[in-house]
């Protein structure tokens, strides 16, 4: 957990304007913004990410298992449209297609 904070501290500190393409500056608020697609930015997300993991474990572990509950509740429908012979042979290929990817 404290290397997590460690690269959130660290990065937000480093965020200042430093005469860098990716830094903008915001009129409204007299800061400097960072750029989404920054290499900073992505590391201090994923510190805020894992951060999260490891102080809400359980509350990860049940999204994690209802997101899976719901992609095999999606896999099954798909998979029973694969086998069913009307959409098989009534069906737009393209949606064919979008079902067998």
């Amino acid at each position: 957990m404290n290397s997590c904070i460690q690269k959130i501290r660290k990065d937000l500190i480093n965020w200042r304007g430093q005469n860098q393409e990716h830094h903008a500056f915001e009129e409204n608020s007299y800061k400097f913004v960072h750029s989404k697609t920054s290499d900073e930015v992505k590391i201090v997300f994923k510190a805020v990410r894992d951060l999260a993991d490891l102080l809400f474990t359980e509350k990860q572990i049940d999204y994690v298992e209802s997101s899976i509950q719901g992609l095999e509740r999606v896999f099954r429908s798909l998979e029973a449209k694969l086998n069913n012979s009307g959409f098989m042979n009534n069906a737009p290929i393209i949606d064919i297609d979008e079902a067998k990817e």
